[in-house]
């Protein structure tokens, strides 16, 4: 129970109302990840599944932006056999981002796993048409891809730590639900 020890320094120094109620919610995300960290708090999996969402999103806004700040600093994607820094995969999506007129996502479904490592895995199936700016286009149809998702306390939500390109068939592992729903 030595690991323990910051998790419960942090709840005996707010004990008898001595912590204000700023200090209180400053202290909050360091909360939720002891609690996570220590299975006190099943986290919940809207919020596993926003950084997922948030790429997607970023795709057919074109927002690299957004799409960066998706990823853990030391995040990497694996495809075809290579891996990619977050500094690569910044360069890589500048350029293609800057060579895509729209971008279309369809029969988007992700769903999340809980599985025996520490942190969740979020599965995804979708279709995706993208349109460049020369008039080409291009689809990918029915992809899987598999993200391993972390809390990360100085954005106070969970970020992308591993990309798995075409790792998974999706309806075989887990149901997954619509993005509407």
């Amino acid at each position: 129970m030595q690991k323990a020890a910051p998790f419960w320094g942090l709840v005996s120094s707010f004990a008898g109302g001595a912590a204000s109620a700023v200090g209180i919610a400053a202290a909050l995300p360091q909360f939720y990840g002891y609690a996570l960290e220590y299975g006190l708090l099943k986290p919940d999996e809207k919020s596993i599944l926003k950084p997922v969402d948030n790429l997607f999103a970023a795709w057919t806004t074109r927002d690299l932006s957004l799409y960066m700040a998706q990823w853990h600093v030391e995040g990497t994607q694996v495809t075809r056999g290579e891996k990619r820094t977050k500094s690569d995969i910044y360069n890589i999506r500048a350029r293609q981002f800057q060579r895509i007129h729209s971008v279309t996502v369809e029969d988007y479904r992700r769903c999340v796993y809980f599985g025996t490592d520490e942190s969740p895995a979020v599965y995804s199936t979708y279709t995706m048409n993208v349109v460049f700016n020369d008039g080409r286009s291009y689809r990918e149809d029915g992809v899987s891809e598999t993200y391993k998702v972390v809390w990360q306390p100085s954005v106070r939500g969970w970020v992308i730590a591993e990309n798995q390109e075409n790792q998974v068939i999706l309806d075989e592992i887990a149901p997954c639900t619509p993005r509407s729903a």
